[in-house]
């Protein structure tokens, strides 16, 4: 049995903790958003016309025409910087969401402990060294025993 005085430090570091966390996660998700925004003007930028009955710069379309020579409706350059600034800010986003998912992980697993204590003790039997089969003369196969100390592949445990 533990005292309140003993219960009440530790529940100060979780929530430091997970307001540092929560922190955390909200200067991201704005550095998301503000990644999308950005994302959403170049893309339009790029999908939409300069021009009535001109082709837009696209994402991928090419920037040459028929011929090999560059497109003389639109400004490649630009269009080759939007195409570079969009793909950075698809690989910048897919990163940012990635640690929010583990940040929010986290979170969870501090509003939780028991839990967190659950997944550690079922990581440990599973990184646990396997039982290595040994091969039984006398049956001709090989056998491996069992946690509970039974042999799986002998005649009582095929």
């Amino acid at each position: 049995y533990r005292s309140r005085k003993e219960i009440m430090p530790q529940n100060d570091k979780n929530n430091e903790e997970e307001a540092a966390l929560r922190k955390l996660l909200a200067t991201l998700d704005v550095q998301r958003k503000a990644m999308e925004n950005e994302a959403d003007g170049i893309y339009l930028e790029l999908t939409s016309p300069p021009n009535e009955g001109v082709e837009p710069m696209g994402v991928d379309t090419p920037l040459v025409d028929q011929g090999g020579y560059p497109r003389n409706d639109i400004d490649v350059y630009r269009a080759r910087t939007l195409r570079n600034r969009f793909r950075v800010l698809q690989t910048d986003h897919k990163e940012i969401v990635e640690k929010i998912e583990g940040l929010l992980v986290q979170l969870a697993s501090l509003k939780d402990p028991s839990k967190t204590q659950a997944e550690a003790e079922e990581r440990a039997r599973r990184l646990a060294p396997k039982p290595k089969p040994k091969y039984d003369a006398l049956t001709g196969k090989w056998v491996v025993m069992n946690w509970d100390g039974s042999v799986a592949g002998g005649d009582g445990g095929e």
